[in-house]
């Protein structure tokens, strides 16, 4: 069932005939291999290391371990491990940007999988997550009285098919399984994740229904309640896990500038041909394509830009000072990642990408708001960073 309602294809993800395009913000420790020569040669990265093949010291994990729900919980989690296997991608340019401005480098690949090694190698995180999680929750409900209330609310929910029906066994379940029994349990405040869509968000609070009233931990290393908010970290993320190096043959070297094309295309409506277009123009010549690096200065304000003198000047004392700043700072970077939006298409100098950017299509990016991100205003929600 989850497999069905989590399917790639019901994403935003890039894809060409056999292969899935994802994309990873090179890390600290990615950049510093970069730096020692590590995993380029000629002035192209050949790979990605996992965490593990750095770490020093005693660890939770091997190169011969297999994947398991704590290894990817670890590496999700908010203060991730540093000795696992996986290595983080996200099927959205967005959010690789939002990571490689803010916390790294502003340095990118692509990764490119075949579609078969999907929950094959490369995982939903997400979905793993739940998939796993609802294997030990069913091996401990296994073990309860078949007749006992509990098991008879854990029947309710898996029947659940709609969120009328799931607020109704709610109900049930505060009423006659909380308030009368005394139970000590608390029932997470759930919501709806903007990266799923109804179905999905559906299955994954029917999860965490299940967690919170389990009599038992899913595992020895974590909370349940731990593994929600980790759960809430790898879908707000778009996050993929590659499990183990990525190869030079998967490594697709890219500018921020390209990253930049695909962050806007994906913010447009998925179902636009002239962007789905665009998007496969870009996937079959994403390696001969030139960019010109686009001179950004620093975005970010300083002080000085706040002054009170500065912001009376502005707006003449109509409105207090509070409210001056904020709108100063919105408008500010909104203005600079709409002329990175301009520039980022003007940076392709090849005459047959020139013939896919047109000028209406830069109109229709504009008017829907499509814009990169830069430091002070983001395209996604805020999240723990990709390891």
């Amino acid at each position: 069932m989850n497999k069905e309602v989590f399917d790639l294809s019901k994403f935003n993800v890039l894809s060409l005939g056999d292969y899935y395009y994802f994309f990873r913000a090179l890390n600290n420790e990615d950049h510093n291999d970069i730096i020692n020569g590590t995993t380029t040669q000629n002035n192209l990265i050949t790979g990605v290391r996992t965490d593990l093949s750095r770490f020093t010291g005693k660890t939770s994990y091997t190169n011969q371990s297999e994947i398991s729900l704590e290894e990817v919980h670890d590496h999700v989690k908010w203060a991730h491990t540093k000795d696992t296997n996986c290595i983080s991608l996200t099927s959205n340019a967005n959010v690789a940007e939002t990571y490689g401005r803010e916390n790294y480098h502003d340095e990118y690949v692509m990764v490119k999988v075949k579609k078969d090694e999907i929950n094959n190698g490369v995982y939903i995180a997400g979905l793993y997550l739940m998939d796993e999680a609802n294997k030990r929750v069913n091996e401990i409900i296994s073990k309860y009285d078949q007749n006992s209330l509990e098991k008879y609310y854990f029947d309710a929910i898996d029947n659940v098919e709609n969120r009328y029906q799931l607020n109704e066994v709610i109900k049930l379940i505060k009423r006659n399984l909380i308030d009368k029994n005394s139970n000590d349990i608390s029932l997470t405040d759930t919501y709806d994740y903007l990266t799923l869509d109804e179905s999905q968000n559906l299955e994954k609070d029917k999860l965490i229904l299940k967690l919170d009233i389990l009599n038992d931990r899913i595992s020895n290393k974590f909370s349940n309640r731990l593994f929600i908010e980790s759960l809430k970290f790898a879908f707000a993320s778009s996050e993929l896990i590659h499990y183990k190096e990525i190869p030079k043959e998967k490594v697709i070297n890219v500018s921020k500038e390209v990253v930049d094309v695909f962050s806007l295309l994906q913010q447009m409506p998925n179902s636009d041909q002239q962007i789905n277009e665009i998007k496969k123009f870009l996937i079959k010549n994403i390696e001969n394509i030139d960019s010109i690096s686009y001179p950004y200065e620093n975005n970010k304000l300083n002080d000085r830009d706040f002054s009170i003198e500065n912001m009376f000047k502005l707006t003449g004392g109509s409105i207090d000072y509070n409210t001056a700043m904020e709108l100063y700072s919105k408008a500010y970077y909104f203005a600079k990642a709409k002329l990175r939006t301009i520039s980022s298409f003007a940076c392709f100098d090849s005459a047959s990408a020139t013939a896919y950017f047109s000028s209406s299509l830069l109109i229709s990016l504009v008017a829907w708001g499509a814009i990169p991100f830069v430091s002070g205003i983001s395209t996604v929600a805020s999240f723990t960073p990709l390891a």
